[in-house]
């Protein structure tokens, strides 16, 4: 690579198992971009060898520091020399060992001292005991970006709080650090502002933390941060307090596995409009929280909060949420009712075992989803919401019924997705069909006790994606109901279904997708003769076909599949032909797996399909490219 002198840019980014820089690199001092410099443990690339690129512009990641054995070394890098690169990431190993030398890994980062023109600064397995004192200095009032990541010996942060640019800070994984304090800030003035540009905060990870300060006692400052915008703190178990600031311009906020004592430290949040929590110890009602909130909530989720028991158990509190669109409630086991919600777009409750009802007044709800709440009462309706609700999806709900749930005399107009998955008690759909005109998606999955299909299918018009999976009590003689007729796509798999000859395919004129698997197990052919009740619709694009144990021949049933372009055949081990060539000649992609029989006759060179299929443009066999080398002989 030395002879390479002209060289401008060479970017290495994105190379995670590189070990070693390649070899001559040194020698590259034209070089304007080197996205990466890896430090060479002995023999290789130094860290010195820097300093005769003396044109570098843009970013860098220096990696394995822990390889620099002196302070010289770095010194002799020039970085300060180089005001140009802007943007510069510094990593040390993730071990923390006993080869590691805090006191000479102070030294080194003190001696990487960049340019005061830098904009970004990611430090990364960092073993000193505390930073040198560049970073954070006024000096560098160009940084916009800092990022401190699992500095686990270090215990206490520089002065960042005046850097006036300072648009994104993050720290996490810092072990020792149990107190955040003035030194964070610096000296403030009565109505100064911390942080002036500051839009993004995150702490991470931070598991000794305990104690988040604010000024100086005696102190009479109001302070802000006026510009935050998302602010995440997120695995900080043992933080019991934070200051009193404000956050006048703060959108998002998530705050996960922390102490209840964080959020009655949050005042002042007036344009709050995004909430998560996660993990919340002793939270049982967000009534606190919400007391101190602010009208222009949105979005609210809280997740895995196991002491909740309430949301808000006062109609007032949400009377003052008139802008909430989004709820979502995920394994809260011991939450017992959610009361009225108000006007919301979208709400999803999952994993709620003690929940009994859903709540009231849900007349707006878009998007509903209900998903393992297994104390939901049978007698549970969606009636308030059958004009507004757009798509539905229920998943292991052991009481549903969806006679009582969709109701006998609603029409829901607006419902275009229904999912329901593992819902063991569904045992029929509601006598005369389905009440949902317009429906355009439907998939029935993992119900082990349905009988039957809806009746009226034919009917439903607006039809076009249908998936019923594994659903083995599905029988022929119980799978009597006509197929919609404007399919797009059709999936069935590992349920009854009608004789092949009765499904009338070649009556879906706009069938596009079509997959079978583990249906007909004792199929031999898609023909039967002339009889065109086996052919498959012209329209198709895309046909897979999985595990047809007696499968022999595809043949008849595809003489009209002129527009076929994606054929999957799996676990299909007596099928031994594909249809005609002149079909195969218009594939983009064929895949076949556990066909051994069909899979000789496509071995490179020698199978008599090999001259056919090589112009394939994609062919997998077994889940290889056939244009490997090593896939086949």
């Amino acid at each position: 690579m030395d002879k390479l002198i002209n060289l401008r840019h060479l970017n290495i980014a994105d190379t995670s198992q590189l070990c070693e820089m390649p070899e001559g690199i040194a020698r590259l001092t034209s070089l304007q971009t080197l996205s990466k410099l890896i430090v060479s443990k002995s023999g290789g690339l130094k860290i010195n060898d820097l300093r005769d690129f003396s044109l570098m512009k843009g970013e860098i990641s220096i990696e394995e520091l822990q390889y620099v054995v002196n302070v010289q070394e770095a010194t002799d890098a020039r970085l300060t020399n180089k005001p140009s690169l802007n943007k510069i990431r510094l990593i040390w190993s993730s071990t923390f060992d006993d080869s590691r030398n805090e006191i000479l890994e102070l030294d080194v980062l003190d001696a990487l001292k960049p340019h005061e023109n830098l904009s970004s600064l990611e430090i990364k397995f960092y073993g000193g005991a505390k930073f040198p004192s560049w970073i954070g200095d006024s000096s560098f009032s160009m940084l916009t970006t800092i990022s401190f990541g699992s500095c686990k010996k270090t215990s206490t942060l520089l002065t960042l709080g005046k850097l006036p640019l300072l648009k994104d800070l993050s720290i996490h994984g810092m072990d020792l650090v149990k107190v955040i304090g003035t030194e964070f800030y610096g000296n403030v003035c009565d109505g100064e502002s911390l942080f002036p540009s500051l839009e993004n905060l995150t702490f991470e990870d931070i598991l000794q933390w305990e104690e988040w300060h604010g000024l100086a006692p005696g102190a009479q400052c109001a302070i802000e941060i006026p510009k935050l915008h998302r602010f995440y703190i997120r695995r900080c178990p043992k933080l019991v307090s934070l200051p009193n600031f404000s956050f006048p311009s703060l959108r998002e906020l998530s705050v996960e596995k922390c102490n209840e004592v964080v959020l009655n430290s949050m005042h002042n949040l007036t344009s709050l409009t995004h909430l998560k929590l996660v993990k919340i110890s002793g939270l049982k009602s967000v009534l606190e929280v919400f007391e101190q909130f602010p009208l222009k909530l949105e979005n609210f989720e809280i997740d895995d909060c196991e002491d909740l028991v309430t949301l808000w158990p006062s109609e007032n509190i949400v009377q003052r949420l008139v802008n909430l669109q989004k709820v979502c409630v995920k394994w809260c086991p011991k939450l017992l009712s959610i009361q009225k919600i108000g006007v919301i777009g979208s709400l999803d409750i999952d994993n709620c075992a003690s929940l009994e009802s859903l709540p009231d007044n849900i007349t707006s709800c878009r998007d509903l989803k209900i998903i393992n709440c297994p104390s939901l009462k049978m007698m549970t309706t969606l009636e308030d919401c059958s004009t507004s609700l757009e798509h539905l999806t229920i998943r292991d709900w052991v009481n549903l019924n969806l006679t009582n749930l969709l109701g006998c005399s609603h029409n829901y107009s607006s419902l275009a997705r229904l999912f329901i998955y593992d819902c063991d008690g569904l045992e029929s759909f509601p006598q005369g069909g389905l009440p949902i005109p317009n429906l355009r998606y439907l998939e029935i999955n993992g119900c082990r006790n349905l009988r039957s299909l809806p009746d009226r299918m034919e009917q439903l018009l607006c039809l076009e994606d249908l998936n019923v999976v594994y659903c083995p009590s599905l029988t022929e003689s119980s799978h009597q109901r006509n197929i919609p007729p404007n399919l797009i796509s059709l999936t069935i798999s590992n349920s009854g279904v009608k004789p092949l000859g009765e499904l009338d395919l070649h009556k879906l004129t706009s069938l596009e997708f079509l997959y079978l698997g583990s249906v007909y197990q004792e199929l031999v052919s898609f023909s039967n003769d002339n009889d065109q009740h086996y052919l498959l619709p012209p329209s198709l694009k895309s046909l897979s076909l999985w595990n047809l144990p007696n499968l022999e021949i595809l043949s008849t049933g595809f003489q009209n599949l002129t527009s076929l372009r994606h054929l999957h055949l799996w676990s299909c081990p007596k099928l031994e032909a594909l249809p005609m060539e002149d079909h195969l000649y218009n594939l983009l992609s064929l895949s076949i797996s556990n066909c051994p029989l069909l899979k000789k006759r496509c071995l490179r060179n020698e199978g008599d399909y090999w001259p056919i299929i090589a112009d394939i443009p994609n062919v997998e066999i077994d889940y290889r490219s056939i244009y490997d080398p090593e896939s086949c002989p």
